[in-house]
């Protein structure tokens, strides 16, 4: 009898396990909230199909692994499921939490997601529970494994970021301004200038350089969505830094969107060299000339908020930087792989002279 009772489990078991592996997992969003090192929180929307023909219960009962190009590189604590006879979740929107397990693979993948147009992890569990509600069986240590798919950030750019407006290089022609041999640009309120006669420009602040003001538009088609909180970025020329530019208000990228954001900054003479000098000329003196000239902004840091995510209904518009609680490593070595472009448009540089 014991015999038979084991049969018939044994049997009801392998009928349970080929139940899940027919079952489709699916998301169409995932906004992550609650940033740190170790991880973050994720709100997940998609659905959950070609379930048992019975009301199921189907519990995690550990976290599952997740795994990207043959490594593991997180956990995923899920709440159990209820699925329908027949229709499983067409609507399955759990909340979960995330947990990195390798620092240096999640980095990596952190990068692939901000570079490129999509990407796919392998969810994996052995310890799942089902429960067939109508009767109460329950069974054991069912493996699950499931692909599932996401669009990812590609850069985050179209072609270029969208410039819709620029202001700041207007410089006077007072003490200092437009060298006769160059362009002039003050440094710290000192007469150094590319040019034969240097100067204070009229777009400074008393800090040297000239002040950028850009509204820009940051196309994304990821399914994800995350708040970064204030960004900054290195501003180069030709290879060459010539500033850096920070958002003024948090960062936010949500699911399939056009970001609309404001950054400011300043372009400064940096060090002075030799070498970087000539470069430095040319960007002014071609800018004040009417040509066109284009940055790089290159990724430097990201502060993301604590505690908060795209739905809050408190989060600070200007959070304030903490040097105790700082940026996740794996998202700031992500930030630093992104390169954009903005293009200064020389045509209304003459007329502000």
């Amino acid at each position: 009898m014991n015999w038979a009772n084991r049969a018939v489990s044994n049997i009801s078991a392998a009928v349970a396990q080929r139940l899940v592996d027919r079952c489709e997992l699916k998301f169409n969003e995932a906004v992550i909230s609650n940033i740190s090192n170790e991880g973050f929180d994720l709100s997940l929307q998609g659905s959950l199909t070609k379930a048992a023909p019975v009301e199921t219960r189907i519990e995690f009962t550990e976290p599952v692994k997740v795994e990207w190009e043959g490594s593991s590189i997180a956990m995923i604590e899920l709440p159990f499921i209820i699925a329908a006879g027949g229709k499983g979740v067409p609507n399955y929107c759990p909340d979960a939490r995330l947990i990195v397990t390798d620092q240096d693979k999640f980095t990596q993948f952190s990068i692939f997601i901000f570079t490129n147009p999509s990407f796919s992890w392998t969810i994996f569990t052995d310890k799942l529970r089902l429960t067939v509600t109508s009767l109460g069986t329950v069974f054991e240590n069912i493996s699950l494994r499931k692909k599932v798919e996401f669009r990812a950030f590609d850069g985050l750019r179209n072609d270029q970021i969208g410039l819709r407006r620029f202001e700041g290089l207007n410089l006077g022609e007072g003490e200092g301004g437009v060298g006769s041999g160059g362009v002039g640009v003050g440094v710290g309120g000192g007469a150094e200038g590319s040019g034969a006669e240097g100067g204070s420009g009229g777009g400074s602040s008393g800090g040297g350089g000239i002040q950028i003001e850009i509204d820009s538009e940051i196309p994304s088609h990821a399914q994800l969505g995350l708040d970064l909180g204030i960004v900054t970025f290195t501003a180069k020329f030709k290879g060459v830094t010539v500033g850096s530019l920070t958002t003024t208000q948090n960062l936010i990228l949500s699911p399939n969107s056009v970001t609309k954001t404001h950054l400011t900054g300043r372009i400064v003479p940096q060090s002075g060299s030799d070498l970087e000098a000539p470069v430095i000329e040319e960007l002014f003196s071609k800018y004040l000339a009417g040509e066109n000239q284009t940055l790089q902004l290159v990724g430097e840091s990201v502060h993301p908020p604590s505690g908060s995510g795209l739905g809050s209904s408190s989060p600070s518009p200007h959070p304030t930087p903490s040097s105790s609680d700082p940026a996740p490593a794996w998202l700031t070595t992500a930030i630093q792989s992104l390169t954009w472009e903005v293009v200064l448009s020389g045509s209304g540089a003459k007329a502000k002279v």
